[in-house]
């Protein structure tokens, strides 16, 4: 039995990606596979993670807000010791594979490189450069390829537009297309729910539900699919609103209740938070919205045609403009395009073949995302690299970036603690001045007084 390592991106349950890996852990071949899951923090995976039997491991890695300079350089200080960590639990734990989920955590994939075990890279978005991380370390969309591609065996993406960001500069053996993979059952089940939604909102039950799905986030768009639904409420009056979906950005989420407080959307749009039973909640839902400004494979997209509900979506990448077919399983609009985005939620939600868009969808999906299948593929890619000869331990390139990053750190801080002491030394000298030039002006005015 091999033992893999997987390098999550995130501690919470609800994103894309941290979904994509409970469906490959309840289709692993367990006598062939042994999975340990790396969280960056304490989460709301961890519960179910443990529930399929997959052993949980934490190491703190903070990869929020990066910008501040003095928040860069601590987050770099603690980047060698993190790859210490890993390198470490792949010693002691006899790793066999890493398996990277993640395309700003690269420190399991650095520490793996150090001791000659296989890394596994799966790319679910497009090259993004506006990233923080990405900012701190400016890359090329061929130089962030190029180096996914030394430091991994192989490369899955998760869908065509991915790949073909990566290719060329490199190979076409070097990358496979598997997409994320749903479990139907899951779907089925969420039918019987489905009506109950209404009620639990205190909704009418013809009411019609447009929902959004996913984390909050402005990359996400959801304030073009709220100023969208206030487009159309006049004409669709006896509609509401759904966001589901929890986040980090409190900025961006009072800017969408705001947008959601005018007068015309009042009471209909309704914030979800994070929930469990997003399968039901799509179920219950008329239309799926995906606002987003750009997606390697929007696993939520899969989701709603997976219970049948039509989407309409922007052109954000992915295969996006493969499965949603306009007048067939949804409607397309430009990334951004309020009035396209009005006009198509309201095509859909008024079309009367809308239930049979949705079965089209389920249909269409149904082809391309079976679990089982994606993971079988998954577990072919993950055998030929086990039997790859294994890579010879230690990497100078990597020694000598890592050490760089720790002397950058270590410099990074002393300037910032000068330019900090410097600050303060100038407003103590201004400071100074000040009361030295009111201590002459009232003795200048006492002076003039006596005269």
């Amino acid at each position: 039995m091999k033992t893999l390592l997987y390098i999550a991106s995130s501690a919470s349950a609800g994103g894309g990606g941290e979904v994509y890996l409970l469906s490959v852990f309840r289709h692993l071949d367990r006598s062939r596979f042994k999975p340990i899951v790396l969280l960056p923090a304490e989460g709301s995976l961890r519960a179910p993670l443990e529930a399929l039997d997959v052993e949980v491991v934490v190491i703190e890695s903070k990869y929020g807000w990066i910008k501040p300079t003095r928040a860069w350089y601590s987050f770099l200080a603690a980047y060698p010791g993190r790859v210490d960590q890993i390198l470490a639990l792949i010693q002691t734990r006899d790793i066999d594979l890493v398996h990277t989920n993640s395309s700003t955590r690269l420190e399991g994939a650095l520490a793996a490189r150090l001791v000659g075990v296989p890394n596994i890279h799966v790319a679910h978005t497009r090259f993004q450069p506006e990233q923080p991380l990405l900012q701190r370390f400016p890359l090329t969309r061929e130089g962030y390829a190029q180096l996914l591609g030394d430091l991994s065996a192989h490369i899955v993406a998760v869908s065509r537009t991915v790949a073909n960001e990566l290719v060329p500069p490199l190979r076409e053996q070097h990358v496979s297309v598997i997409h994320n993979g749903l479990d139907w059952r899951e779907f089925d089940l969420a039918m019987t729910g489905a009506n109950r939604l209404r009620d639990e909102l205190g909704l009418a039950a013809d009411s019609l539900l447009i929902t959004a799905v996913g984390r909050i986030d402005a990359e996400k768009g959801f304030d073009t699919f709220i100023a969208a639904a206030g487009e159309i409420a006049a004409c669709l009056p006896n509609t509401h609103y759904l966001l589901v979906g929890g986040g980090d950005d409190p900025v961006y989420e009072r800017r969408l209740m705001e947008i959601a407080s005018s007068p015309v959307l009042s009471g209909r749009v309704h914030f979800l938070g994070y929930r469990e039973d997003v399968p039901r909640i799509l179920a219950a839902s008329d239309v799926f919205v995906l606002s987003s400004h750009f997606e390697g494979g929007p696993y939520v997209l899969v989701e709603a045609f997976a219970a049948r509900c039509p989407a309409v979506a922007t052109r954000c990448g992915g295969f996006v403009e493969e499965i949603v077919l306009p007048g067939q399983t949804g409607e397309l609009v430009n990334v951004g395009d309020v009035a396209a985005m009005a006009a198509a939620i309201f095509a859909v939600a008024s079309n009367p073949e809308r239930k049979a868009m949705g079965e089209a969808g389920r249909r269409l999906v149904q082809e391309s995302f079976d679990a089982k299948t994606t993971v079988g593929e998954l577990m072919a890619v993950y055998q030929r690299v086990l039997d790859m000869p294994r890579l010879a331990a230690g990497s100078p390139a990597v020694s000598l970036f890592l050490h760089g990053i720790k002397e950058l750190a270590d410099l990074g801080a002393q300037v910032v603690d000068q330019e900090e002491r410097l600050s303060r030394l100038e407003g103590e000298t201004q400071f100074m001045r000040m009361r030295w030039i009111r201590h002459i002006w009232q003795g200048l005015r006492a002076w003039i007084s006596h005269r």
